[in-house]
């Protein structure tokens, strides 16, 4: 259903709140916080003070960046932010989007600053950000199969698993997703109507 942005002072008091209803977020610095919006699909940057918090007007237009594709609510877990501040965003239209610190798209990232997953036949659920740049996903192929894919710092399938990705067991839904501090395995909680909850990790590198 989402959820307004608020902030909660050291008397765990609410301040400040940002009118906004949202499905994610995430900090890229001290008192900024990245807003993930369903309708219309955008990303936001609030300025946090101990008084109020304000759409930070020097990104994207007047505080905005507008998302391409279709509305669609997502998960708190489709937002990260990477080492250089950018964002990562899963968009519904079965891509990853990658965000300059200012809002704009990314033009080093896919195909102007989107990347399609599997040839746009896929739907992340996940997203986390890798140091070389790169960044590796969780999500769900058209047919209902569950994957984790690894790509570039161009937005490219990594010679990951078969075809840039690894399939989950054919009952298999993934949970949550993590990288290891080495950011050589994934490790991906698991569960299947034929088994107990698991965690499988899957070799990223050498």
């Amino acid at each position: 259903t989402g959820f307004d942005v608020e902030r909660i002072d050291a008397s765990h008091q609410i301040t400040a709140v940002a009118a906004q209803s949202v499905t994610a977020v995430a900090s890229p610095s001290p008192g900024s916080v990245l807003a993930y919006t369903a309708g219309p699909l955008a990303l936001d940057e609030y300025l946090a003070s101990p008084s109020a918090i304000t759409l930070d007007a020097t990104y994207g237009v007047s505080g905005s960046a507008a998302l391409p594709g279709k509305v669609a609510p997502m998960p708190a877990s489709a937002l990260t932010v990477d080492s250089s501040a950018r964002a990562l965003v899963a968009l519904p239209s079965a891509s990853i989007a990658r965000l300059l610190p200012n809002g704009a798209l990314d033009a080093t990232w896919g195909a102007g600053g989107v990347a399609p997953l599997l040839g746009g036949d896929a739907h992340a659920t996940w997203v986390r950000a890798l140091s070389s740049g790169g960044a590796v996903a969780l999500g769900r192929v058209s047919d209902g199969t569950w994957f984790v894919t690894a790509l570039s710092q161009s937005g490219e399938a990594t010679p990951f698993g078969t075809f840039g990705r690894t399939l989950l067991c054919p009952s298999c839904v993934g949970d949550a997703m993590a990288v290891d501090e080495t950011e050589k395995r994934v490790c991906v909680a698991q569960e299947s109507p034929l088994s107990n909850p698991f965690v499988a990790c899957y070799r990223l590198g050498p």
